[in-house]
C-alpha cells in the first residue's frame, strides 16, 4: 500500500519532505540528545538510527495535533509507542455496525534488518488501542511481547505484502495513517498484499460509499 498523496504546501510552510531541515525545539531536541549515548550497533546502523529518530521528533513537532510520542527506546532497534490521531473503524462483538474511533495507540518497531532487504508487511506496526479494529489490513487481537509484565494485546497492521528495503520510518507512519483512515486500503481477500481480516474486507466491499473515513492528510489538509 502507498501513502496518500499530499497537495502542494503553501510557500514558507514546513512539509513532510522538510523533516531533515527542521530545527528541533524543546523537548524534542533534549530527547534526541538523551538517546544519543544509548544507541548501540554497527556504525552504519547507529548513523541510520540518528536520522530516523531526528525525523520522528521533527514529525511530532511539525504535527503535534496528529502524533504524540509516548515512549521511545533505540538501544538496539527503534521501538516507539505513539498516539496517532486519526479516524479508524471498530466493531465491538455483537454490534450490528462499525463505529469510528478518533485515535490509535501504535507500537512501532524499526529493526536493523530493514537495511538488508524487504520485510513482511506485518513487521513494523501493532495497534494497542482501540480494541476490535475492523479493517481489512488489520489482524485480530493477539498477545505481543513476552508472557511477562511487558506483554500486551495488540492487532497487527499490515502495510502491504512486503516493506521495501530501507523504507524510512516516517513513511511507515504515513502509510499507517493512510491505511487506518481508508485512504489506502486493500479489499481483495484473494490478494496477498495486506488482507488480514476477510470479514472486514467484505464489509467495506459492500460499503464503498463510506470510504475513506477521512479525507484529511497527515498535516490536516483536505485531500
Amino acid at each position: 500500500m502507498e501513502a496518500a498523496s499530499h497537495p502542494p504546501r503553501p510557500v514558507g510552510r514546513a512539509g513532510l519532505h522538510d523533516l531533515s531541515r527542521i530545527a528541533l525545539e524543546s523537548p524534542y531536541a533534549e530527547a534526541l540528545a538523551d538517546l544519543e549515548p544509548t544507541l548501540l550497533g554497527r556504525p552504519a546502523w547507529v548513523a541510520r538510527k540518528r536520522v530516523e529518530l531526528r525525523e520522528l521528533f521533527a514529525l511530532a513537532q511539525l504535527a503535534p495535533n496528529r502524533m504524540s510520542i509516548l515512549g521511545l527506546d533505540a538501544s538496539t532497534e527503534i521501538r516507539a509507542l505513539l498516539d496517532l490521531r486519526c479516524d479508524l473503524s471498530c466493531l465491538n462483538p455483537g454490534d450490528p455496525d462499525i463505529h469510528v474511533e478518533r485515535k490509535a495507540r501504535l507500537f512501532v518497531r524499526y529493526p536493523e534488518a530493514i537495511l538488508r532487504g524487504p520485510l513482511p508487511g506485518t513487521e513494523l506496526v501493532q495497534i494497542v488501542e482501540p480494541h476490535h479494529v475492523h479493517h481489512p489490513n488489520v489482524g485480530t487481537a493477539e498477545a505481543f511481547g513476552s508472557a511477562g509484565p511487558g506483554a500486551f494485546a495488540s492487532q497487527t497492521l499490515c502495510l502491504g505484502a512486503r516493506i521495501p528495503r530501507g523504507l524510512p520510518l516516517r513513511e511507515a507512519l504515513l502509510m499507517s495513517y493512510a491505511a487506518l483512515t481508508l485512504q489506502s486500503v486493500q479489499l481483495d481477500e484473494r490478494d496477498a498484499a495486506g488482507v488480514m481480516n476477510v470479514d472486514a474486507a467484505r464489509f467495506w466491499q459492500q460499503n464503498p460509499h463510506r470510504i475513506p473515513l477521512s479525507r484529511e492528510t497527515f498535516l490536516g489538509e483536505a485531500s
